[in-house]
């Protein structure tokens, strides 16, 4: 009995030898090259999954993706957004679709395909400031790779962007790029710059980058406040700087909206705040709250650990410069998941994110063996997600892609209210739309009755009668 007790520590302890030796080994390959690698698996990723839908045959399914892209097609061709179509998002998704539009001029699927290629860029850029952030944290590359890949045990965060564009890559994409550039560690436009652009500057367009992160989705208004929070640290100056870029960035992208007059700011703000409070919300707070790890199935073990490692770094170094303003935009992004906004997997994504720099802070804190561990979870997780759609039908399902491309309704069958088919022709023939109530589902008829309007109304009504 005693001699098992004395065999079994001194095995253990040289496995953990081992996985040390090995990491340290990983380490040092690692070292000046994880930034590319970190890189290049994620544009791999997005690609891969890109060419995986896009290849099916017939038209692209587009699901939810229809909305910006016909909207922002809209808006290229003159139509007033708010008044003279009805949408629930800020602007700037829709400035996005409608400069895309205008660049692609008549071919909708060159249109599509540059959708797609904007939200697999935006969804790199993510990933790589998941891993910048890790890196920064810890200074450990072997943590900023595994903080990197940990979006990716979400099978949907690969193959979302493959679909066209999502508000939500864009959002994560400028976000993360505020937090980095407001760092006071990292200065980091200096450091790519070679000092030629600094601090100043770095504030200037982290104001900017946080307010695009607005413009995206109302919900990232965390995003800014948090934002400030770092640069009152700093002084009233870099307070001035980054209101300043907030500012600049607000007055662009709200331009349009203006230039439509009073008519246009009202139908706006009440389409974007009051609308919201009629959408209808399945399940309950503990109900979103089970479901958002269950989401994951092999990576809910992953986001347990990113969470803890966030949570404690971000109350550790809440009285300094460290990880709090990124451990403050995740507990936000999560409140809002387990408060309203879980109906789909891509919900998830910003609280993934955020998490993901958990992980790194796991990774990197916790010895080489712990940080070999995490690692090869992470990658093996990612591997399983992006290659296999999450599974391999034994313990996990894959995800499902659906049997056939979706039904086009024919030109001369489009009459409002559209049907899903009728959604597709609209954009993929470039016909213009009869009412404002384009896509008109549960939350927009709720809103038509509450204030007695027409859902087949050219001009959208936004006050009560």
């Amino acid at each position: 009995m005693v001699a098992a007790q004395v065999s079994l520590p001194s095995s253990v302890e040289r496995a953990v030898a081992a996985v040390a030796s090995a990491q340290r080994r990983v380490d040092v390959a690692l070292a000046g090259r994880w930034r590319v690698l970190v890189v290049a698996l994620a544009a791999l990723a997005q690609t891969v999954s890109a060419l995986r839908v896009l290849s099916r045959p017939g038209y692209p399914r587009l699901r939810d993706s229809r909305i910006f892209e016909y909207v922002g097609w809209q808006l290229a061709r003159g139509t007033t957004l708010y008044v003279e179509t009805f949408e629930v998002k800020p602007p700037l998704s829709f400035e996005t679709t409608a400069a895309l539009s205008i660049l692609a001029g008549d071919d909708q699927l060159l249109y599509h395909h540059l959708n797609v290629a904007l939200t697999c860029v935006a969804a790199v850029v993510a990933v790589a400031l998941v891993a910048e952030f890790a890196y920064a944290f810890t200074g450990e590359p072997a943590a900023a790779v595994a903080a990197g890949l940990t979006p990716y045990v979400l099978p949907q965060f690969a193959l979302r962007s493959g679909f066209g564009f999502k508000a939500k890559y864009l959002v994560l994409a400028a976000g993360l790029l505020a937090l980095w550039l407001a760092h006071d560690e990292g200065d980091g436009l200096g450091r790519v710059t070679g000092g030629a652009l600094g601090r100043s500057a770095s504030d200037v367009l982290a104001g900017a980058a946080a307010a695009a992160a607005v413009g995206y989705w109302q919900l990232a208004a965390v995003v800014p406040l948090v934002v400030l929070g770092m640069a009152a640290r700093r002084g009233r100056g870099a307070v001035a700087r980054v209101v300043a870029g907030g500012a600049l960035a607000s007055l662009v992208v709200l331009a349009p909206v203006l230039a439509a007059g009073v008519d246009g700011v009202v139908a706006m703000l009440n389409q974007t705040v009051l609308v919201s409070q009629y959408a209808a919300q399945g399940g309950s707070a503990l109900d979103r709250a089970v479901r958002a790890p269950n989401m994951l199935h092999w990576g809910r073990g992953l986001f347990a650990a990113g969470l803890v490692g966030l949570a404690v770094a971000g109350w550790r170094e809440r009285g300094r410069d460290g990880a709090w303003p990124v451990a403050a935009c995740g507990a936000w992004f999560l409140a809002v998941v387990v408060a309203f906004d879980l109906d789909a997997a891509p919900d998830l994504f910003p609280t993934l994110a955020f998490v993901a720099v958990g992980i790194g802070l796991v990774a990197g804190r916790r010895g080489p063996a712990v940080r070999g561990v995490v690692l090869a979870v992470a990658v093996w997780a990612a591997v399983v997600n992006v290659a296999f759609l999450g599974g391999f039908g034994v313990v996990v399902e894959p995800f499902d892609l659906a049997d056939g491309p979706p039904p086009v309704a024919d030109p001369g069958d489009v009459e409002a209210p559209y049907s899903t088919a009728e959604h597709h022709a609209l954009l993929w023939y470039g016909i213009p739309a009869e009412t404002c109530h384009v896509f008109y589902g549960p939350t927009q008829q709720a809103w038509v009755e509450a204030v007695d309007g027409d859902p087949l109304a050219e001009r959208c009504r936004t006050t009560f009668p």
